[in-house]
């Protein structure tokens, strides 16, 4: 494990926990952020290029440099850290990134692995967390629910959407994942934060989730080289070449719908502002 003050890193449990008066609590990071901050953190002091961050992430898959800078900020968010004024992740422009926190790699390192949903509250924020709750029991029932979360740069939405998923994951078992929408980037790929939200799934939960998109959902599932064999990418290529976005769009809401049949599904997705 790697602890970097208030944080430990532990990649055998794929997880990133704060220490924080005297108690540890398990901050949420999506799979393919938490590998490029596993990779920053192995090569602390050093700068990693650009490059050897898509190859260590995304093997023999084509990906744009903004999903790469989505990841980062992201772990950025996690870590409260500044781009401006950087504690943990030094930008290199155009070259890549350098972690430059002190990093203690020591193998005596322990780490409570428990989760305390509430031992980091956030203040003033009861009533929100009793609206997001009560949404989320109408979803147990089978009634969907769709929440915005609104408000001023800087009033906590983010801290706010991650307390409560670890507050539901701590009271059953839903599935939970994360889309970060991205400024000027939807003409490019439209479906990209519901993609992220797939990969974070399919990562996290491992073959169970993968076979229902493979099933439900090809035309999606085809564009993850790191979940699919090359082999089955090849039999699925010649079926979804031509595949219009809106197939895409049907069987990726069929491939969901079968998701949350199987265990309740809460989705974020994030900077809905700068959606296409």
């Amino acid at each position: 494990m790697y602890r970097f003050s208030p944080f430990t890193l532990d990649p055998a449990n794929q997880c990133l926990l704060r220490q924080f008066r005297g108690k540890e609590t398990r901050i949420h990071l999506p799979p393919k952020a938490f590998s490029v901050l596993q990779m920053l953190v192995e090569h602390a002091g050093s700068l990693v290029a650009h490059n050897e961050l898509m190859e260590r992430v995304w093997p023999d898959t084509f990906v744009q440099p903004e999903v790469l800078s989505s990841h980062v900020r992201d772990i950025r968010a996690a870590l409260g850290d500044n781009a401006r004024k950087p504690r943990f992740i030094e930008t290199a422009s155009r070259k890549g990134y350098r972690f430059i926190a002190t990093v203690d790699s020591s193998e005596i390192l322990a780490a409570q692995q428990t989760l305390d949903a509430s031992s980091n509250p956030l203040v003033g924020r009861d009533s929100e967390f009793a609206k997001l709750h009560q949404c989320y029991r109408a979803a147990l029932t089978g009634r969907r629910q769709l929440v915005f979360v609104t408000g001023e740069p800087g009033m906590g939405k983010t801290a706010l959407c991650r307390e409560f998923l670890l507050r539901a994951s701590s009271a059953g078992s839903p599935y939970t994942a994360w889309g970060q929408c991205i400024e000027g980037y939807g003409v490019q790929e439209p479906y990209f934060p519901v993609l992220k939200v797939i990969g974070e799934l399919c990562g996290a939960d491992g073959g169970a989730l993968i076979q229902v998109f493979k099933t439900k959902a090809p035309t999606c599932i085809v564009q993850f080289s790191d979940l699919i064999s090359r082999e089955e990418r090849a039999a699925l290529d010649s079926d979804v070449r031509a595949a219009t976005s809106g197939r895409v769009l049907r069987e990726v809401l069929d491939a969901l719908e079968s998701v949350g049949a199987l265990q309740p599904l809460l989705v974020v997705l994030e900077d809905l502002q700068w959606v296409d």
